[in-house]
């Protein structure tokens, strides 16, 4: 069954065949269960797909399971030519617990970062506009966090590598150094050592 619009011949194409669901789009085509896309005439909307949950109801807004065997859970293939950001996530004041929470069951890195451009370097040290592959901004007086920027904490007592770990490959330019701690004239020089029990 396919249900046309004035400008979009696949407003609603629902191909019983291969029991895919398309919006915009050929759902054959496409290869997904539910294919979703815009087309040039839609200058009202400036999204694809919007989820709201009311206050009322405690539930996921997306719920995603991954049962395949191959695949990623969700994959984000950003070529846009203007400025976007491939995840954003705004988490306000009202918000409870964390805004990014990832529990890591497997025996591999939880985050892996595969850095491919310069992002700064010793002409832009690290400020509020730049910044390396991770970068922190801790804020501004008045809008930032008096805490720590970047914390590590371990209680295990018999751990087989270090709690922080900094190494380099042999091409590395010796010409710069591994770590770099700098602050201006008001900060104190770095701390290394026990606490206070």
């Amino acid at each position: 069954a396919r249900f046309e619009g004035d400008d979009d011949p696949n407003l609603l194409f629902l191909n019983a065949a291969a029991d895919n669901v398309g919006i915009g789009e050929d759902p054959g085509a496409a290869g997904y269960k539910l294919a979703v896309t815009t087309i040039a005439a839609d200058a009202v909307a400036d999204g694809v797909l919007g989820l709201t949950q009311i206050a009322a109801k405690s539930g996921h807004v997306l719920s995603i399971i991954q049962g395949g065997s191959t695949g990623d859970g969700i994959n984000i293939n950003n070529d846009s030519t203007g400025a976007s950001n491939s995840i954003q996530i705004d988490h306000n004041p009202g918000a409870v617990d964390e805004a990014f929470y990832l529990a890591n069951q497997v025996a591999d890195q939880a985050i892996f970062v595969d850095q491919n451009a310069k992002t700064n370097d010793t002409d832009n040290p690290p400020s509020s506009t730049y910044g390396g592959a991770i970068h922190v901004d801790n804020g501004a007086t008045g809008a930032a966090n008096a805490g720590s920027a970047i914390t590590a904490y371990s209680n295990f007592n018999n751990a087989s590598a270090p709690l922080v770990w900094f190494r380099t490959a042999s091409s590395f330019d010796d010409n710069q150094p591994i770590m770099r701690v700098e602050g201006d004239t008001t900060t104190g020089p770095p701390q290394i050592g026990r606490a206070h029990v």
